[in-house]
């Protein structure tokens, strides 16, 4: 039976990526989310068909725990960024759901987006 976990975990690097179908090695809180499972080099594994992550980001993850053959990974259900709080977090966001032109003009004429 799949379970549901829900958790906020920082973007360490990607670990795989195709087209339809990404891994990204997450740093989460043990001490606030202390069911989630971990890799042996102390992160938790997400994958799924998700877009661009952003290293060094902060995302809010619902995603089903599974067993897999070399431990647990968490596959997305749904992921966002925690709140964007400064302009570089604006711009970054920007990056991941455009193109750099299209977000580095859409940044320079509304920078208060």
């Amino acid at each position: 039976m799949l379970e549901v976990k829900e958790f906020v975990g920082r973007v360490e690097r990607q670990v795989y990526s195709s087209d339809n179908y990404k891994m990204y090695a997450i740093n989460v809180d043990k001490n606030k989310y202390p069911n989630i499972k971990f890799t042996v080099y102390g992160n938790a594994i997400i994958s799924g068909n998700l877009h661009s992550l952003s290293q060094g980001v902060e995302y809010f993850i619902k995603a089903n725990e599974k067993n897999g053959s070399k431990g647990y990974i968490y596959e997305v259900l749904n992921i966002r960024k925690t709140d964007l709080n400064t302009e570089a977090d604006v711009y970054d966001f920007l990056q991941e759901i455009l193109t750099f032109n299209q977000a580095s003009q859409l940044y320079q004429h509304y920078p208060n987006i």
